[in-house]
């Protein structure tokens, strides 16, 4: 469903998905000490999932901008073998995002995006086998005193549920400086990595598995850059 009041700058949705997939192949993971085997062996197993979502954006005159909305939610049924056993298991995931964009001043604008998403996955049983939360935002500046110069700011900000009540935030930070001449020559200037974080770490989740991610980031840095367009 949709609606749109283009006069008053009012958009909205709302949707509603039910599927149910059959496979011929099975899920399955043994473990064995340390390691995780996964594979699949021929039978009938299915999956369902409920989505729900929708979007609300307003435009005000106040901020000379726009202001977004985005709730969503997924439920999820299937089943996995483990060591030979069948288990079923359901997933939960909500996830809720904002977005603005103001004009706060002539030629300066700004964009800042938010988001929450809560993640579960559940036994048949009720038991909570595990559960993340995720928080992000951005912030984007732009102010273009000419039209041959622009500077440019970049905050990112992520909140990363790592373990249980284990938490990192990392807060990642660019700005830079462009320099167009003329329609074909255009010189960039970047101080990358602001702050100097030194690694990021992340997970992602599959079926009843989590995988933890860290890797190294390249420390403070510029970058200075020519384009020539032909």
């Amino acid at each position: 469903m949709e609606y749109k009041d283009v006069i008053k700058t009012l958009f909205a949705d709302f949707g509603v998905s039910l599927s149910k997939r059959n496979y011929t192949k099975i899920s399955g993971q043994d473990f064995r000490g340390d390691s995780i085997m996964n594979y699949f062996y021929p039978g009938s197993s299915s999956n369902e999932m409920l989505s729900v979502s929708g979007s609300l954006s307003k435009g005000f005159k106040i901020i000379r901008g726009t202001a977004s909305f985005f709730p969503s939610y997924s439920h999820s049924w299937a089943s996995i073998v483990r060591n030979g056993i069948t288990i079923p298991y359901s997933s939960d995931s909500y996830s809720v995002r904002g977005r603005i964009n103001p004009k706060i001043a002539e030629k300066v604008y700004l964009a800042y995006d938010v988001s929450y998403a809560y993640g579960k996955y559940q036994m048949e049983n009720n038991r909570l086998y595990f559960s993340s939360v995720r928080f992000t935002e951005s912030l984007k500046a732009t102010w273009s005193p000419v039209k041959i110069l622009q500077f440019s700011y970049l905050l990112d900000h992520y909140y990363n549920e790592l373990s249980a009540d284990n938490y990192k935030n990392f807060i990642f930070s660019d700005v830079s400086v462009s320099y167009l001449p003329g329609n074909r020559w255009e010189f960039i200037c970047t101080i990358k990595n602001i702050f100097n974080e030194k690694s990021y770490t992340y997970f992602i989740d599959n079926q009843l598995s989590t995988f933890y991610t860290s890797y190294k980031l390249r420390p403070r840095n510029i970058l200075v850059s020519a384009t020539y367009r032909f």
